[in-house]
């Protein structure tokens, strides 16, 4: 009985030899010296639960993807820019760097591509680019229901255009110019087959996709489930009269080519996610920003309150997670966890929920891609992260799974 006692207790203890011993042994004499911070060695025998998925990569803003914790760059198209990602797959915008008279750098895109950096594969969209290129606006959030054949939906920087529904080769769907409540959409996530928007007043309005008889997109707007905010309540009458007033004269259209230019100069402040905060003290760079993410079949809204540091970086200040309860038309503040086996990973461009405890993701942890910081729900502190500051996430194939 003593002999296959310890033959049990050894065979217990063998896997976790096993980890210490692989975590010491030295690296392949081909391979580069690994770094302490990529694999921590209390990770390889901590972590019991589900096998651990590939951390989520790192999308720079020009040229590169990088993968997490190994710092290897895998090199993107040419003359390519992160527009916005959706899990494994990348929205580029192809162009070129321009410098003004002022000696100040910007990106003039030429067109746009869904490009998936793991299996290499590029696809055209002469959808976007015949509305977002021809105007001079860019993309806010680029956003794909499943697949690349399914609907896409696009917030843009342009308030004549500031939605974009469409299915590649099928056609595009947007309101009409400068319609509310669409130039106050902030950001979007599906839940199931519906798109859900949220403003900057925290209003949660739902719009039903489909295709016309003639297979082109089209966009039914709902009854807001979450009404925030009093300014929007005559949007459905403001939708109506543009559509009965497709008569405007000549001078008013005339109006509104002049006005083309400064909604331009205004791209910068049009449907952004991030909003300045009011009471802070002078001098101080405060910032909001409200992002939308479905989880679990439940729809969050994570608030983040983060401030400009002197050394010129994001600090987060403050952290709030609501979930929208259909029934009683409002945000419900979570407190103490995510609600069970979940992590979050934020950036303005793609937001996404994953299951944890797996691998080196932490449970009840938002993971900030602005401030570069992980967020821990239980105890509501935030401590630094060991990704790399970039434009977006991209998740390997294994989370689509």
């Amino acid at each position: 009985m003593g002999l296959l006692s310890s033959i049990l207790q050894w065979c217990a203890l063998l896997p976790k030899f096993l980890s210490l011993l692989v975590a010491n042994l030295p690296p392949p004499p081909t391979a580069p010296p690994r770094r302490a911070v990529h694999r921590p060695r209390s990770s390889s025998v901590r972590h019991h639960g589900p096998q651990a998925r590939p951390l989520p990569w790192v999308a720079l803003r020009d040229n590169y993807v990088v993968t997490s914790y190994s710092g290897h760059m895998h090199r993107l198209p040419k003359n390519a820019m992160t527009a916005g990602s959706t899990n494994d797959w990348l929205a580029l915008g192809l162009g070129q760097k321009h410098t003004n008279e002022e000696q100040t750098e910007h990106y003039v895109v030429h067109n746009y591509v869904l490009h998936n950096p793991f299996s290499n594969r590029s696809l055209p969209l002469p959808e976007l680019d015949a509305v977002i290129v021809q105007d001079g606006s860019f993309v806010r959030k680029f956003l794909m229901r499943s697949t690349v054949d399914d609907f896409i939906a696009v917030i843009t920087s342009n308030r004549k255009h500031p939605l974009i529904v469409f299915q590649r080769g099928k056609g595009v769907w947007s309101p009409e110019p400068w319609a509310a409540p669409y130039t106050y959409l902030i950001d979007i996530a599906f839940l199931d087959d519906k798109l859900y928007a949220i403003t900057t007043a925290e209003d949660l309005i739902p719009l039903d996709l489909a295709l016309d008889e003639d297979g082109r997109p089209v966009v039914a707007m709902g009854t807001r489930v979450i009404k925030k905010s009093l300014c929007y309540d005559c949007y459905e009458l403001l939708t109506t009269f543009d559509e009965e007033d497709d008569g405007q004269n000549e001078e008013e259209e005339d109006d509104e080519e002049e006005e083309e230019g400064e909604d331009n100069d205004l791209a910068c402040y049009t449907n952004c996610s991030d909003e300045f905060a009011r009471d802070v003290e002078p001098g101080n760079i405060t910032v909001i920003s409200r992002h939308l993410i479905e989880s679990h079949g439940k729809l969050l809204m994570v608030r983040h309150r983060r401030q400009f540091h002197p050394d010129g970086l994001w600090v987060t200040l403050k952290v709030d997670v609501l979930e929208a309860d259909f029934s009683t038309h409002d945000w419900v503040p979570l407190t103490g966890g995510l609600g069970g086996g979940q992590a979050l990973f934020v950036s303005m461009e793609f937001s996404k929920s994953v299951s944890a405890p797996c691998g080196e993701v932490e449970e009840d942890a938002i993971y900030f891609m602005d401030t570069r910081d992980v967020f821990n729900m239980k105890s509501a502190t935030s401590s630094p992260s060991k990704f790399d500051r970039g434009a977006t996430w991209v998740f390997p194939p294994e989370y689509q799974l």
